[in-house]
């Protein structure tokens, strides 16, 4: 499940979030899953874009503290 975060909120939690990849929210995760194999649960939903934070620093504690 993809977790959504203000902006504001994320330049605290996720610093430099923007030098990940992203995709527009007007874009197909799931076809990013199936053509480049993805895994949807890195995804983090800031502003209008999709941010796939896989290779992000402790993203697994981050992402859990957000639930």
């Amino acid at each position: 499940m993809v977790k959504t975060v203000r902006i504001k909120d994320a330049e605290k939690l996720l610093p430099n979030y923007e030098d990940y990849p992203n995709i527009s929210v007007t874009g197909s995760l799931r076809g990013m899953r199936d053509q480049y194999g993805m895994i949807l649960k890195y995804y983090v939903r800031i502003g209008g874009y999709y941010y796939y934070l896989r290779s992000y620093p402790n993203i697994d504690e981050i992402l859990q503290q957000m639930s």
